[in-house]
């Protein structure tokens, strides 16, 4: 096990307290009147660890003020600890000063904000880098739990119970159920999902059946008040099927009525069949010959269009080419004027003459001994200046010459394009152009009837439709059915009604068999909710067992203090907390002693499940008579009015 204890502790300027020393060994008591700093020893070690007080604040005030209550400024605040970590010793201090900066054209230093210094064994470091350390020792968490009798149950009562039943272990619903087989079937009925969602599941199952079986009632009542009186069933079938035989021998007056017209109707039906299609055969020819007459104009109109085209883009080169000579001429005079130019250049070149020799110039000296050349070697050198002079004017000579020449066929092109351009006759060929025009609109076009006049199925055709649509309908007259016709409306009017009668009975039918099915719906529901309420009983019960092992467990762990990790409602029902009793009181209220010494026995498990112990910070030990012992080192701080200053003892 990882023991943190404290071998000495030192404060500088922290809250109150100007200078501190202390030395700890074991149990160590410090007594002291209130306000002589006890409680600043306590956010000392904090701060040394965490950077924060005993109530975990972090912006909590650690300078020191003067008798008029101002700051003592340009202090440094520091707290120092020698820890024994498994016989290693290790050295940490703390040290927070204020940064002063004088700004540029003035004398006096203003106060810009503050720094923290971090010691490790003395060796400085940055603020991350010696918190990892702390960690490494003890982290934060863990620290609190196992140095404040009073933090463990200040936390919320999920994180205490998972706390607990993590140092528990757990308890497997396969180990509950071993000595009981209505828990071993409930067990393996769940397959993949746990007992909470079953449970759920469950109840949103038993709250639909019992909506279900609420509606039941009300649902066979209003089928019961929308059922029809039951009638003499029999005797309405009776006169119907009288009825009904009365009505067909009507039916047989009326077919022997209806043969002699019949012959006559199908003739008619015929002849109007014969002159419908014959319409459809006249309408298919008129058609045709109406599309071939679209064709002629549209090729008509699409030969015409094309050929204005061809004028108005004929006329357009016609109005551009007297526009575009001018601009080709000009360009052929540009030409002529850098030709006139260039021989200008080549007549001034070749009048140039070579005009003599300068010995300084010329370099007639000799470059090692700087005396003048002999005069056989001054003629030779005089013989290749010439020559040399002679060769450049030959080569811009002929340089000339032959960019001049090579304007020559720039200016044959453009003269050939100006001559093309002239020989263009635009308006013989828009003459043209208006030629075709001019045909096409004299050009008559066939008309539609005399596409057709020439199609002897159409006109054999329209004569055959004429001559049938000329012919007069023979009449036809038509026995006087009326009053047999009457006859039978006031039998089937009176068969209706018998028919109307008979569909209550059907309704009377459905509604009986409407009210057994919800009957054996609600037996079933029924069933149903019984099965289910036995197994959410069932589960109760298992839920019940598993908390009876584990607050056994958990609670066989502590001395002097128990755990109440279900509470029981009304209804039987269990819901999950953790409540701390000491000896049977509920922690709130008990009194200070009772949740210090409770809080004791808590550490004591919780520094033997993480395996480490660290300094514990008794505060108001006076109102305790017999603290509990414990593995961890023990700070007890005692309320004594009679010691102004901190005393230890």
């Amino acid at each position: 096990m990882k023991q943190v204890k404290i071998k000495s502790m030192s404060l500088a300027n922290f809250k109150g307290i100007k200078s501190f020393n202390i030395e700890l060994n074991g149990a160590t008591k410090i007594y002291g009147d209130n306000a002589t700093g006890k409680t600043t020893l306590v956010d000392a070690f904090t701060w040394l660890l965490f950077g924060k007080d005993s109530t975990d604040r972090k912006d909590f005030s650690i300078k020191t003020f003067d008798s008029q209550n101002n700051v003592i400024h340009k202090l440094d605040h520091e707290v120092s600890a020698v820890f024994d970590i498994n016989g290693e010793e290790m050295n940490l201090r703390r040290v927070m000063r204020e940064k002063w900066v004088t700004k540029r054209g003035t004398e006096t230093p203003e106060l810009s904000g503050h720094e923290t210094l971090f010691f490790w064994n003395d060796v400085p470091m940055q603020a991350g880098e010696y918190q990892a350390k702390v960690d490494q020792v003890i982290s934060e968490q863990t620290f609190k739990m196992i140095t404040s009798p009073l933090y463990f149950n200040s936390l919320k009562w999920q994180d205490r119970r998972n706390i607990l039943t993590s140092i528990a272990g757990d308890i497997s619903d396969a180990e509950i159920a071993q000595s009981n087989k209505e828990f071993k079937a409930l067990i393996d009925s769940l397959g993949n999902k746990s007992l909470e969602e079953f449970k759920k599941e469950l109840a949103a199952k038993r709250k639909k059946l019992k909506d279900e079986l609420l509606l039941i009632p009300a649902r066979i009542d209003e089928v019961t008040r929308n059922t029809p009186q039951s009638k003499n069933w029999k005797q309405i079938q009776d006169e119907i099927d009288i009825i009904n035989h009365q009505i067909g021998t009507i039916d047989a007056q009326l077919a022997d009525s209806s043969k002699q017209s019949g012959s006559f109707y199908a003739e008619k039906q015929a002849r109007l069949k014969r002159i419908n299609d014959l319409k459809t055969i006249v309408s298919e020819f008129e058609f045709k010959g109406r599309q071939l007459f679209s064709n002629q104009m549209h090729e008509k109109q699409t030969v015409i269009e094309a050929a204005q085209g061809r004028i108005e883009k004929l006329k357009r080169h016609r109005d551009e080419s007297a526009s575009e000579i001018e601009t080709l001429k000009a360009s052929i005079s540009i030409f002529k004027s850098e030709q006139s130019k260039l021989r200008d250049q080549w007549m001034k070149v070749n009048a140039e003459q070579f005009s003599g020799f300068d010995s300084e110039s010329d370099n007639f000296v000799c470059p090692t001994c700087k005396q003048m050349l002999p005069d056989e070697e001054i003629e030779s050198k005089k013989a290749q200046l010439v020559a040399n002079f002679n060769a450049n004017k030959d080569k811009r000579l002929k340089a000339i010459s032959e960019e001049g020449k090579a304007i020559n066929p720039r200016i044959a092109k453009l003269e050939e394009q100006i001559k093309a351009i002239q020989e263009a006759d635009f308006d013989g060929l828009i003459k043209k152009e208006e030629a075709i025009i001019q045909q096409w609109n004299d050009k008559k076009l066939e008309s539609v009837q005399s596409i057709l006049s020439g199609n002897k199925e159409y006109e054999a055709a329209v004569t055959e439709l004429n001559k049938l649509e000329s012919e007069p309908e023979e009449g036809f007259t038509q026995a006087d059915n009326s009053e047999l016709k009457s006859k039978k409306a006031d039998l089937l009017t009176k068969v209706d009604l018998l028919k109307k009668d008979l569909t209550l009975k059907s309704q009377i039918e459905q509604a009986d068999a409407r009210k057994t099915e919800l009957l054996n719906q609600e037996k079933k529901y029924a069933t149903q909710l019984a099965a289910l309420e036995k197994t959410e009983f069932t589960i109760q019960e298992f839920t019940r067992a598993k908390v009876d092992v584990l607050e056994s467990k958990i609670n066989g762990m502590f001395q002097g203090v128990k755990f109440r990790l279900f509470d029981t409602q009304l209804n039987g029902g269990l819901i999950e907390c953790c409540d701390t009793l000491i000896d049977g009181v509920p922690w709130n209220d008990a009194n200070n002693a009772a949740k210090i010494n409770a809080g004791i026995a808590i550490i004591n498990v919780l520094t033997s499940h993480y395996g480490q112990t660290a300094p514990i910070w008794i505060d108001n030990s006076e109102s305790i008579t017999n603290i509990h012992s414990t593995e961890s080192q023990r700070i007890e701080l005692y309320v004594s009015e009679s010691d102004k200053v901190l005393r230890v003892a």
